[in-house]
């Protein structure tokens, strides 16, 4: 007499399941979670209108600890305004090394709404205006 099991049939969908939490974990982006714990440093503005607070990058997935790993790539930025409301991170897909933090910032102003900031590749502008 054969015994059939319950959960054979659950197993193909668990297989399923498992390669779509694999397939997801390996794009997990490592710019995802931020907090004091990971934080750097910050830079604010003459006018305390906005901060710059750059993170430590975690390598959580493959692909993040290939980046933090062989490229370098260990830093994020992320622009607030004056009530601590974030405005922007950086692309996860940016390298922002800590050499790159020996140039400085540019904040927006009256004049000029831009955002500059240093990366490995040289400068990226950010349109403040464009966000809201």
């Amino acid at each position: 007499m054969k015994i059939k099991y319950k959960f054979t049939t659950m197993k193909p969908s668990l297989v399923l399941v498992f390669i779509i939490v694999l397939i997801v974990w390996m794009l997990f982006s490592s710019t995802l979670f931020f907090g004091d714990w990971n934080k750097g440093f910050e830079v604010k503005d003459k006018n305390d209108q906005y901060t710059a607070v750059v993170y430590k990058k975690l390598p959580i997935s493959p692909y993040a600890m290939w980046r933090y790993v062989i490229m370098g790539d260990k830093y994020f930025i992320v622009l607030y305004d004056k009530k601590s409301k974030d405005l922007w991170k950086s692309s996860p897909f940016t390298s922002i090394s800590y050499e790159a933090f020996f140039a400085s910032f540019s904040f927006p102003s009256t004049d000029d709404d831009a955002f500059i900031y240093p990366t490995d590749d040289g400068y990226e502008v950010i349109y403040v205006n464009k966000l809201k």
